[in-house]
């Protein structure tokens, strides 16, 4: 993989991911980001992702398939320091990703 889709967020204390960008997840993104922190949301579906942009384009957003930790890891994902996990199905997926994250060192899981 290119490092071109690297995101360098900061890692500080106001910096997010956010996966899985359906209702709830876009919510999230919206909510941090009019608290002015830093959003990184990933999604498996492109569709999501481009409705995601169209509420805000300047979001940092990536299609990125969350059952992969070396795509998370790739992405950025697991270099924050907190990441939002709000896939609803498959329940799988969102059970993958959340241990993913959980395994890795320095993240909370919300």
């Amino acid at each position: 993989m290119g490092t071109w889709w690297q995101w360098s967020a900061s890692g500080e204390p106001g910096a997010f991911a956010v996966v899985g960008v359906g209702r709830f997840g876009s919510s999230v993104c919206a909510e941090l980001l009019r608290s002015g922190a830093e959003v990184l949301a990933i999604d498996s579906s492109q569709k999501a992702i481009d409705e995601l942009r169209q509420l805000d384009a300047s979001i940092e957003s990536r299609v990125v398939d969350c059952t992969d930790e070396e795509a998370m890891r790739a992405a950025g994902v697991l270099e924050l320091a907190t990441v939002v996990v709000a896939i609803s199905e498959p329940i799988e997926a969102s059970i993958t990703a959340t241990l993913i994250c959980k395994d890795s060192p320095g993240t909370k899981v919300k």
